[in-house]
């Protein structure tokens, strides 16, 4: 079995991928922030042009630490590499969205639109 094809991109198959060259390629991510201006949620999105090709699941960041807040955003970049042939290497959108306003977007938060007053009782 030849494996230079797994490492050397010069020597791959090109020909059954789709045209991307036309198309725009974007990541979005969605940070959602209490009143305080402390970092609460966020999920990121990855596009091709307007069309929608992944959204990862949201998730609670406000006990990150800054290393696992960056470790994990470069996971999010990594992960979409994997739908595309070309490789995003940053977020090109950042959404800010105030909670409540907007709502948690973690299903069960307190803060969610889905969460009631009677879950608590």
């Amino acid at each position: 079995m030849d494996l230079t094809a797994l490492y050397c991109p010069m020597t791959m198959n090109l020909s059954n991928l789709p045209d991307l060259a036309d198309s725009t390629l974007r990541a979005v991510l969605y940070r959602y922030w209490l009143e305080n201006g402390i970092p609460h949620a966020l999920r990121a999105e990855l596009y091709r042009g307007e069309d929608l090709v992944i959204r990862t699941r949201p998730i609670h960041c406000h006990a990150m630490t800054d290393y696992v807040f960056k470790a994990y955003l470069q996971s999010i970049l990594d992960s979409f590499s994997e739908h595309s042939i070309i490789f995003p290497v940053a977020f090109q959108e950042f959404v800010d969205l105030k909670i409540p306003q907007s709502f948690c977007p973690v299903q069960g938060c307190h803060l969610s639109r889905s969460y009631s007053f009677d879950d608590l009782l």
